[in-house]
């Protein structure tokens, strides 16, 4: 999800993973489409509840991450998590013109969170997208160096679908 740093949580690669382990990510996968299901493999997050996460490196994005939840309470806990982290200055409402966090929405039914900021840790032109997809236990990353307007067509693209 790139270069390590001591202030950003990077997610570990972990060894090839067991039957039942690649049959759920198989299953997580399933929910990626295909344009952003690009050299994905298995990662470790270290969440609590964290059923089976993956990193794929499509194009456009430096990478994009999937973790699957066993409830409804730990994707929550993970992802206030992430804004607790990377949520200072999110104060917008609107991911494609800047920093911002909200509830988002898929044909008109509330989705999940959506989080869009600056991640200046590794590079000025660093930015950061964590949502959640409540219905499916799944929370995602994208991220991206270039405009909110970039990263936020990268997140239209990225799912995860139903």
């Amino acid at each position: 999800m790139t270069a390590c740093n001591l202030l950003t949580p990077v997610p570990t690669a972990v060894p090839s993973p067991s039957p039942d382990q690649g049959i759920a990510l198989a299953a997580l996968l399933t929910h990626v489409p295909d344009e952003m299901r690009v050299n994905c493999g298995p990662v470790r997050m270290g969440e609590s509840g964290e059923v089976v996460s993956a990193q794929c490196y499509p194009v456009g994005a430096s990478y994009v991450s999937y973790a699957q939840f066993d409830t409804l309470e730990h994707l929550r806990a993970a992802y206030t998590g992430d804004v607790n982290f990377f949520g200072a200055g999110a104060s917008g409402t609107n991911c494609q013109a800047g920093p911002s966090e909200s509830i988002y929405s898929i044909d008109g039914a509330s989705a999940g969170r959506l989080l869009c900021n600056a991640e200046t840790t590794q590079d000025a032109q660093g930015k950061i997208t964590i949502w959640t997809h409540e219905g499916l236990l799944i929370l995602s990353t994208i991220m991206f160096y270039g405009s909110f307007s970039g990263m936020y067509d990268i997140w239209l693209a990225a799912g995860p679908n139903s």
